[in-house]
């Protein structure tokens, strides 16, 4: 049950919970994508820097039949899609209601040394569709910083 409580107060117990069930959900895919990075940093992204970031292998077989080609958000939401998608698809989370979820942080990992869009397509898609270049939302990306959240705190 979501409960809003920051994930810097959780207790250790709470933490072991969370990456066990992450691993369970997406972790046996998502993981190759967070390797050598040691931290995060919460910052808040244009329209302008979602673009430019790239899309997961999963996703880019939308909109190519070659899944190894790096291909930016941009490309990916304004690409035409290469088969049917299934209506709960995140590129058509624009038409539907705004989650509760609309503010909590997209993640950004690595693909190739490249930044990679993780978790929140849903969001990042609403927030595309916004169209307001003063708009921004937040961003969990790599960093490295001794005040940033250690991948190693957790265990």
């Amino acid at each position: 049950m979501r409960q809003k409580v920051p994930f810097g107060e959780l207790g250790k117990a709470e933490h072991y919970l969370l990456v066990d069930q992450f691993d369970r959900v997406r972790g046996r895919y998502l993981n190759r994508y967070l390797i050598g990075i040691a931290s995060f940093q919460l910052v808040r992204w244009t329209r302008d820097n979602l673009a430019a970031v790239h899309v997961i292998p999963y996703f880019v077989r939308d909109v190519s039949s070659l899944e190894y080609l790096k291909v930016t958000f941009k490309q990916w939401i304004e690409a035409e899609p290469v088969r049917p998608l299934h209506q709960d698809h995140a590129r058509y989370a624009a038409y539907g209601a705004a989650l509760p979820t609309q503010d909590d942080p997209l993640t950004v990992g690595k693909y190739s040394d490249l930044p990679a869009l993780l978790d929140g397509y849903h969001r990042a898609v609403r927030f595309w569709s916004r169209n307001d270049p003063d708009a921004t939302l937040p961003v969990y990306v790599p960093f490295e910083a001794k005040e940033a959240l250690h991948l190693s705190d957790l265990f």
